[in-house]
């Protein structure tokens, strides 16, 4: 049950809370049982749950900060308008045509947002501790924003300084996601981890899905520079505004109702969400997770899952072009739904989670184990049976590949929440940052293959290795992962956290 170590029953112990402005109060509090977390206070208006959403809204502009380059600088190869029930085609002037930039200087300034993206994972855990969630998500955010804005101002000066902002744009991101994960760790009691994670999550889903014809219509309508304007200027605006109605934790907020205050409270092991590793520095902590089994499994089912992921997502369009025989207009039409698939799953997984930890006798290993093995398995048996099947059996495949992949969220995403702790922002910067690499490498893998030995048989084999790879990173994790939370940086003057029991939530 939830409130007992592995040692025993737990004790009453001391946990500072936050109040009014910052001031700290001790009090005490023993853990209660699993029962009372899953009670009370689940309306859908529930602060926590506004918060959730709040944020996932975040991730949407965050996305499409993220995607408008690319549709600004080569566009599509017919832009579909949103104004003509015949969907009118045009060839628009793109950001490349116009500044006369060749192929290689677009690979670059498509590539120099992940330069700056993954260097500041690890760090952003040192601004975490210091300033808080909340503070570090709309820093970032109007960071990027601002150099979303100067894109085109720089792009028309020189090649070079367009590439410095969208390097800074990729390093004000770099935190975004670490930071929404420590916001969920502060506000959801643990039986709604796996829900509330993959909200925040799938709000990156949906981004996407809005940027690809939100930025071709205004490629299209506005000129390309109208997409940094909008998703820049779109980004200011939400910043202010999330600024002014989202809490740091509950024991901060001031529009949280007393009851439901009380009832997070009462359903996590500890509290002060924003005490955050001051005793022990974010390097020391890196290597002390590195060291652990268990953080290797949540890396390794990451890296395996982008590796996939970003394949199929970023080849989908040239397997059915190319295997399907589909024209241009049938991709442009499919291109979006993808991510709306993902989007849908994503949030539908977490519910589905949270209702087996509190409706079965299937423990939080377990149900992490079971999500990622959903979210992995039938993937690559879907990719892989789509490259020797036909046209109508394939799509369906893709189909199922994408939507069975929306799972990985309530799996490796709430693990690390669970294990990480009040270091849980630092374990997600660490795992984000490995678990990225592999999927740069799985475009140039099928340009290899095919380039090799031809579209069909390079599909086939690429597909191949992605199955081999979700199996290989699902056998891992279920031989590797652990639900109990780990022993990092502990100080030795303070003794409360209590493990999460691997035998029930």
């Amino acid at each position: 049950m939830r409130g007992k170590s592995q040692d025993g029953p737990a004790k009453p112990f001391e946990v500072p809370f936050t109040h009014g402005e910052g001031e700290l109060q001790a009090r005490d509090m023993t853990e209660f049982d699993s029962d009372h977390d899953r009670t009370p206070h689940v309306s859908a208006f529930a602060r926590r749950r506004q918060i959730c959403w709040s944020t996932s809204a975040c991730m949407i502009l965050v996305y499409l900060q993220r995607i408008a380059p690319a549709i600004a600088a080569e566009g599509t190869q017919k832009v579909v308008t949103l104004d003509a029930l015949d969907r009118l085609r045009h060839s628009p002037e793109t950001m490349i045509s116009e500044l006369g930039w060749t192929v290689s200087e677009q690979g670059w300034l498509l590539g120099a947002f992940f330069m700056g993206y993954t260097v500041s994972q690890l760090p952003s855990s040192f601004l975490l501790r210091h300033f808080g969630a909340k503070t570090v998500l709309v820093a970032g955010l109007l960071w990027s924003s601002v150099f979303s804005l100067l894109t085109p101002f720089a792009a028309q000066r020189s090649f070079g300084l367009a590439l410095v902002c969208r390097v800074m744009v990729g390093m004000a991101q770099g935190p975004e996601f670490p930071a929404s994960s420590l916001l969920v760790r502060n506000w959801a009691p643990p039986s709604e981890t796996s829900q509330s994670i993959s909200v925040v999550c799938a709000g990156g889903y949906l981004g996407a899905f809005i940027a690809l014809p939100l930025c071709g219509w205004l490629l299209v309508a506005l000129g390309w520079r109208s997409i940094f304007f909008v998703a820049g200027g779109g980004g200011l605006v939400f910043a202010a505004w999330y600024a002014q109605f989202v809490g740091e934790s509950p024991e901060s907020d001031t529009r949280i109702s007393p009851e439901e205050r009380q009832h997070i409270r009462t359903s996590k092991a500890q509290s002060s969400p924003w005490l955050l590793e001051h005793e022990v520095s974010w390097m020391a902590l890196t290597g002390e997770m590195l060291c652990c089994r268990a953080v290797w499994a949540q890396i390794f089912a990451s890296a395996c899952n982008n590796f996939g992921f970003y394949m199929l997502l970023g080849e989908m369009p040239t397997f059915l072009r190319t295997q399907l025989s589909f024209s241009q207009d049938r991709i442009d039409l499919l291109a979006p739904l993808p991510y709306v698939l993902m989007w849908i799953v994503t949030v539908a997984s977490g519910y589905f989670a949270d209702y087996l930890l509190a409706n079965t006798e299937l423990d939080r290993l377990a149900v992490r184990r079971l999500c990622l093995a959903i979210s992995q398995l039938p993937t690559g048996a879907f990719l892989l049976a789509a490259a020797f099947t036909q046209w109508q059996i394939a799509l369906a495949c893709l189909v199922m590949a994408t939507g069975c992949n929306g799972f990985f969220n309530c799996s490796v995403s709430a693990n690390i929440i669970e294990t990480g702790g009040r270091h849980s922002a630092t374990l997600y910067a660490l795992v984000n940052s490995f678990g990225q690499m592999p999927g740069i490498f799985g475009a140039p893998l099928v340009g290899a293959l095919t380039e090799e030995f031809g579209y069909e048989v390079g599909f086939r084999v690429a597909f191949a290795i992605c199955f081999a790879c979700y199996v290989l990173g699902t056998a891992f994790f279920v031989n590797a992962a652990s639900s109990s939370k780990l022993e990092l940086g502990k100080p030795a003057s303070w003794d409360d956290d209590v493990e999460l029991s691997p035998t029930k939530p």
